[in-house]
């Protein structure tokens, strides 16, 4: 039987997205190999429709890689994931978090700001930085907030020359306000 990427219906809360063809790059978006879990990017070619996600036909999207289905149609590779497992999307040259996600800009020295210091022991887990967007299901941040977070389990972002990194709520230790 001849499949075509055309017969294939995504259901429910399902997205089908063309797998970028270097899963650690898209143009100007490059995801970190140092994630601790595998990422991969993609174009949006369906969305289900009971799908909540803020994403469109055609969007750039980042995703967790290990919760997907990859089909494969004439050589080519396809990614069948569930919407929430979707990180982020890239548009009009901006990255959105989705869901409950936000996204960070890292303090260049994670070791003090001002009077607060972080020990020695805690610098290989603990991160600093400024939250520049959030996903809409996130309540107790606002762009602009200085916060602690756990490094474990942050996605790595470049964009555009420049180093970002996607968390969610559950790693954020303290809002720091300044």
């Amino acid at each position: 039987m001849d499949i075509e990427i055309s017969n294939i219906e995504v259901l429910g809360n399902m997205v089908l997205i063309e797998r970028s063809e270097n899963d650690t790059s898209l143009g100007e978006l490059s995801l970190s190999a140092s994630s601790s879990t595998p990422r991969s990017s993609g174009i949006v070619l369906q969305i289900g429709k009971s799908s909540k996600a803020k994403i469109e036909v055609g969007d750039l999207v980042i995703l967790d890689s290990t919760k997907i289905t990859v089909i494969e149609v004439d050589g080519k590779e396809y990614i069948c994931v569930d919407s929430s497992s979707l990180i982020g999307k890239v548009k009009a040259g901006e990255i959105f978090p989705l869901g409950k996600r936000i996204l960070v800009k890292r303090q260049e020295s994670d070791t003090s700001l001002g009077e607060l210091m972080l020990s020695d022991s805690s610098l290989t887990k603990k991160s600093t930085g400024t939250v520049l967007s959030i996903g809409d299901d996130i309540e107790e941040l606002l762009p602009g907030d200085f916060v602690i977070f756990d490094k474990y389990g942050e996605t790595s972002v470049s964009y555009a020359d420049e180093e970002y990194v996607v968390i969610s709520p559950e790693t954020v230790i303290a809002k720091i306000n300044l």
